[in-house]
């Protein structure tokens, strides 16, 4: 389904499934608790750990992929900020910076929309962190019976490591995972509501924030 028609000379994006939402932010909820930070956190239990949990300062909000990021790709989507939170967490020299925006029921806009971008202290931890980013998504939709993940990698290739995956219903794609690493770096955005499956898109929609979040110290 078409939410709305595309800008000239620009495709916008498709639009998903609400029952989504739950999906996607158990998922999220997985991913961080199986990242370099919650894996770390485990293994310091019972212990006094240098932990912090803070609003990221808006240079580091930069890291994050936003509804600001998305809106240009949807005529007539806006962006409200009252809808979109952020928050920063370090441990043992992994940090992260995350993002959700969430509408609530009965917009006339139904969207959720999360990102993390995860460093960690080497890059043989951001593998681990790619990898279990990964179980998790599939862990959050398997709770989810009418949900599947479809594999479709070929939308990007794009630093150390990448993958894409549509979320599926019975009434088709309803949301999508992007999950990226480059270096010590582990990106990942999540959204329900809205999906794109054309590579150019794809492409253009998110590697100028693959390449900002890569970059910037923080």
């Amino acid at each position: 389904m078409q939410l709305t028609a595309p800008a000239p000379d620009r495709p916008a994006g498709k639009g998903g499934n609400r029952v989504l939402f739950g999906l996607l932010g158990l998922g999220c909820f997985f991913a961080l608790g199986c990242g370099v930070i919650g894996v770390l956190a485990l293994v310091g239990a019972g212990s006094v750990l240098e932990q912090s949990s803070t609003p990221p300062p808006p240079e580091h909000r930069a890291a994050c992929f936003t509804i600001d990021d998305l809106v240009p790709w949807f005529e007539g989507l806006e962006a409200e900020p009252e809808f979109e939170s952020f928050s920063s967490s370090r441990l043992f020299g992994a940090r992260e910076v995350e993002c959700e925006y969430e509408t609530p029921d009965g917009h006339s806009w139904p969207l959720y929309l999360y990102s993390v971008v995860s460093e960690a202290a080497s890059a043989s931890d951001a593998r681990t962190d790619y990898a279990a980013m990964k179980i998790s998504m599939g862990v959050g939709v398997r709770i989810g019976s009418d949900v599947e993940l479809r594999q479709a990698d070929h939308l990007l290739d794009w630093g150390d490591q990448s993958e894409v995956q549509l979320l599926m219903t019975d009434e088709g794609p309803g949301g999508m995972f992007v999950i990226a690493r480059e270096g010590r770096r582990t990106l990942l955005v999540s959204m329900g509501g809205v999906y794109f499956d054309d590579p150019e898109i794809v492409r253009e929609a998110f590697v100028p924030w693959l390449e900002r979040a890569s970059a910037l110290v923080f």
